[in-house]
This record gives C-alpha cells, sequence and structure tokens, in this order.
C-alpha cells in the first residue's frame, strides 16, 4: 500500500479523543456502524464477483449465527 507523504511545506497533525456516549447515544453508534459495514461488505461481495451476493443488503450474514434482518427506520427525532 502507498504511503501517505505530505506535499512539501504542509504540516500534518492528528488529534485523539475518547468518546463517552450515554445508552442511547451508544445505540445509535451501533446502529450507524453496522449500515455503514453492510454496505461496505454488499459493495465488496458485488465487485468481487462472489457467487451467492444479495442484490440488496436487507440481511447480514454474521458467521455462525442466524441471519439478522437490518432495520430500515428513521431517527426518532426526524421522524
Amino acid at each position: 500500500m502507498k504511503k501517505f507523504q505530505p506535499q512539501p511545506g504542509f504540516v500534518v497533525q492528528a488529534y485523539r479523543f475518547a468518546l463517552d456516549p450515554n445508552v442511547t447515544q451508544e445505540a445509535a453508534l451501533r446502529s450507524h456502524c453496522g449500515a455503514a459495514r453492510a454496505a461496505y461488505n454488499w459493495a465488496v461481495s458485488r465487485e468481487s464477483g462472489r457467487a451467492g451476493a444479495s442484490a440488496c443488503p436487507a440481511e447480514i450474514k454474521v458467521q455462525g449465527a442466524a441471519r439478522l434482518p437490518v432495520h430500515h427506520r428513521r431517527h426518532p427525532r426526524r421522524a
């Protein structure tokens, strides 16, 4: 993999901070991360041409577990 090299004269600075979500925020974070993971995995399987890849990421396949449905719902505050 190609390593990032900043242009001459540019300064690269990174920040690290911790998240401390409450229960509701943690549930929303997990939901968003799960949806992003399902979409990424679906796109990778589609681009790699794997046999049996579904046309829609409506189900998440978890190794050694039953299929878990992805619930498509609006955010509670935007309903």
